[in-house]
């Protein structure tokens, strides 16, 4: 239902209610466009969901849509829905397409026609900036379901491989951020972050408080290169030197060596590449054809998941218990 030129809050206001259906306020970027009865029922859920990245728009105007597919069970739900709502479907025996109502955070951010039966892939369009998109792609990525194994590991790996398509780049600026469980945008940052993010998403765990609690009491046990007088909860645990240390303390080190099979999923590894750049990395739970562990990592093109393992020296290697 359209608002027809008047505010949407006194549309909302004066609509009458229908059993079975809420009236929403839908979204176009930050602007609302019109007000939609929404079904109950809800159709396909977060569950359906399997990756959501982010991508500048088919008309090239500036803008930036979010596409993604569904599981193959999503898929196939889809598929039934948008065959029965289509123009002349089972459930519609109008000439026009029902509309496919898609709420994210509780708001309906797209409503399209349904104009043929479609399957796994979607894009959703909005006249999206870029930052509205990836807080989009975040949030279906955020929500989708744990792996049905209840390996803190493999949770760990799960939650570090959402992060592609959404950390796209790579920004090494100093960033003043929150304390704790502060981030940098999340469409971008460090090789650090990738850990960082992965630990709080699947496990809650939070490295900026757990460093910055024990540097506080241990600073001279600590890398020293930066020439700081104090911790700075902004950076410190975002270095790698200082997780490796901090790591080490905490007895999560083990033997580096060049034995791929005493790699496991969610373990991490430090390196050194071009001789001075320290880099860190999380061991996947997929393998190269060789049977080498892939990793996840951001080395400068955003979080991707690579057969580098044995790509630079090793300088560590963690196991998170």
């Amino acid at each position: 239902m359209c608002g027809n030129g008047k505010p949407i809050k006194k549309v909302l206001a004066e609509a009458p209610a229908v059993e079975g259906y809420r009236l929403m306020p839908l979204m176009d970027g930050t602007r609302v466009s019109e007000a939609c009865y929404v079904s109950k029922t809800v159709e396909l859920s977060e569950e359906d969901v399997a990756s959501a990245s982010v991508h500048k728009s088919y008309m090239d105007d500036g803008r930036y849509d979010v596409r993604g597919k569904l599981s193959e069970a999503g898929g196939q739900k889809m598929y039934a829905l948008t065959s029965d709502y289509k123009p002349r479907g089972a459930k519609n025996p109008n000439g026009y397409g029902r509309r496919l109502a898609i709420i994210v955070n509780g708001k309906l951010v797209f409503a399209p026609y349904i104009q043929t039966a479609i399957g796994a892939e979607f894009c959703i369009t909005g006249k999206f900036s870029r930052d509205e998109a990836v807080a989009l792609a975040v949030a279906l990525n955020s929500r989708q379901r744990q792996d049905s194994s209840n390996s803190a590991s493999t949770n760990i790996v799960s939650a570090a491989r959402r992060q592609i398509g959404v950390t796209v780049g790579y920004d090494p600026a100093y960033r003043k951020i929150g304390y704790p469980g502060g981030d940098v945008p999340r469409e971008s940052g460090v090789c650090t972050d990738v850990i960082i993010r992965a630990l709080r998403d699947a496990r809650k765990i939070d490295l900026q408080k757990l460093v910055h609690e024990d540097l506080k009491s241990n600073f001279s046990k600590y890398p020293q290169q930066w020439g700081l007088k104090k911790p700075d909860p902004n950076i410190d645990h975002r270095r790698v030197p200082n997780l490796q240390c901090y790591f080490k303390r905490k007895g999560y080190a083990l033997p580096v060596s060049k034995n791929a099979a005493d790699y496991k999923p969610g373990d991490i590894v430090t390196v050194m590449v071009g001789g001075k750049l320290p880099h860190i990395m999380l061991v996947s739970d997929r393998k190269s054809a060789s049977g080498v562990p892939l990793v996840l990592h951001n080395i400068g093109s955003g979080t991707q998941e690579e057969d580098v393992l044995f790509a630079y020296p090793l300088t560590g290697h963690y196991r998170i218990p």
